[in-house]
């Protein structure tokens, strides 16, 4: 029965498809900076003690007021299990959205418009064959 389905316009599914590949492509970028930052971390030569009295306060400084590195994966993952959530739900999204634009589709040709006209014939019998029933 078509009166049931929802009108999806191309455009929709469309949008829906580049919010879900922005997305992907954020995940992906964001991985790769992960990635690129473990590798810094773990080929990172110790720096230099020297430099006098200044240079130890403004380092301590600028570590105080930075976040740990275990807090700042931490952020990091928590943001990146967000976005992959997001691209589970906009994949779902637009699997909705093309299987009721295709149903909608089909629902246009002869055979739909045949099969709503049955489904219409089905359901007022139904409806007989109860209301005769009781």
């Amino acid at each position: 029965i078509t009166s049931f389905l929802r009108p999806v316009a191309a455009a929709q599914v469309y949008g829906v498809e580049q919010q879900l590949r922005s997305t992907l492509q954020m995940i992906a970028s964001r991985k790769r900076q992960i990635v690129s930052q473990a590798h810094l971390a773990k080929h990172k030569r110790p720096r230099d003690p020297g430099g006098g009295l200044w240079s130890l306060l403004t380092n301590k400084l600028s570590l105080a007021m930075l976040a740990t590195p275990d807090d700042q994966k931490a952020i990091e993952a928590g943001e990146l299990g967000a976005l992959e959530t997001l691209s589970k739900e906009l994949f779902l999204e637009l699997s909705d959205l093309v299987h009721l634009r295709t149903r909608a589709l089909r629902a246009s040709t002869l055979r739909g418009k045949c099969r709503n006209v049955l489904g219409w014939a089905f359901t007022v019998m139904c409806v007989y064959r109860i209301l005769i029933s009781s």
